[in-house]
């Protein structure tokens, strides 16, 4: 119990897959050219201990006003921005407050020239420090295409040069991402391993495992696309929050009948009805895009990033799983004992 309670405090101290993003738009599309900056709000409870002027532990946008100045001049500190190798002053003025799925937005701007640049560098350090699961995503629009790019605490600098970047530049930083996206959600990644773990128990034909394991991967890629698709293209809403519990419910419940063993088959199916689930909880990484041509094209893109992440836990895992099978370390401690531990952990995520 004592083992149990100690990996408990140690993997509880691990955060759920929950992402703050915050949002940069270039348009050169219009006859007055912007850059909106949208600064997601929670991580200022953090950065500043004096927002909460009246003690009752709830941030209102009257308190955020109330700081406008020492927000602002905050946020200017951590962003650099040049145009044709020119700095281009960064003087934050505009404050709006957008509230968005259940997060704040500061919402500001930044003037910039009205022809667009040949080249533009973007170095971004915002809250990087205090949230490794922070990102920013950068939309820029011109009369002849859609770009995105996505910075995170890996990669904190972008370099465009227009007259080279191509729409592959764009959709590679986005494959990239939707790996490090499952990769580094451990809510996903447990509840992958609550299906596949059972998977090689008294099994001795490795391909009839590869064949079910298939299985599992496909109806979780198919499902989660769904509601991926429909969420990202906002046809479908659901609260983050509310995704947030789901996601950990699915993971108890694998979890729970690693245990006690009630469901023994039907794995794909419960992939399938989990996977919807976990759809929403991948549909906020990519924001908002005017041209649904370039959003389908960055929206695949992304999902090929996640299946590939998937492949890649698959195949490492499952071998060394088949091999060590028989084995009480597989049995017991594993199997029972990482259930357990996972059961624990997702009950503390939901509460």
């Amino acid at each position: 119990m004592f083992i149990i309670i100690s990996i408990f405090i140690i993997l509880t101290s691990l955060e759920a897959h929950q992402y703050h993003e915050s949002y940069i738009t270039i348009d050169y599309n219009s006859s007055k050219p912007s850059l909106e900056w949208q600064i997601e709000g929670d991580n200022l409870n953090i950065v500043f201990k004096n927002l909460d002027d009246n003690q009752n532990s709830i941030i209102s946008w009257k308190e955020l006003k109330n700081h406008k100045e020492e927000i602002l001049n905050y946020a200017e500190r951590y962003i650099k921005i040049e145009l044709n190798n020119k700095n281009l002053p960064i003087e934050l003025k505009e404050f709006k407050l957008k509230r968005y799925d259940d997060q704040t937005y500061i919402i500001t701007s930044i003037q910039i020239p009205k022809k667009l640049p040949q080249n533009i560098k973007i170095d971004y350090n915002l809250f990087f420090e205090i949230d490794k699961l922070q990102k920013l995503i950068i939309k820029i629009y011109d009369k002849n295409s859609t770009k995105a790019y996505i910075l995170s605490p890996n990669e904190r600098n972008l370099s465009i040069n227009f007259q080279k970047t191509t729409l592959f530049n764009s959709l590679k930083r986005f494959f990239v991402e939707g790996i490090w996206h499952i990769l580094i959600g451990l809510d996903h990644i447990l509840f992958l391993l609550m299906l596949i773990l059972p998977s090689v128990k008294n099994q001795t034909n490795f391909k009839k495992v590869l064949i079910e394991i298939a299985k599992v991967v496909t109806a979780f890629s198919i499902a989660h696309s769904i509601t991926l698709a429909l969420s990202a293209l906002e046809i479908i809403f659901i609260s983050s929050k509310l995704v947030n519990v789901m996601i950990a419910v699915t993971v108890l419940l694998t979890a729970l009948n690693n245990i006690f063993e009630k469901v023994k088959e039907s794995y794909w199916q419960i992939a399938f009805i989990f996977g919807l689930i976990h759809g929403f909880g991948f549909a906020n990484a990519l924001g908002e895009f005017h041209n649904i041509k370039y959003f389908i094209y960055f929206l695949a893109t992304f999902n090929i990033g996640i299946e590939f992440g998937q492949l890649m836990i698959v195949s490492t895992l499952l071998p060394i799983l088949f091999i060590i099978r028989e084995t009480t370390i597989y049995k017991k401690g594993i199997l029972k004992f990482g259930s357990i531990v996972t059961a624990l952990i997702s009950i503390y995520w939901i509460y």
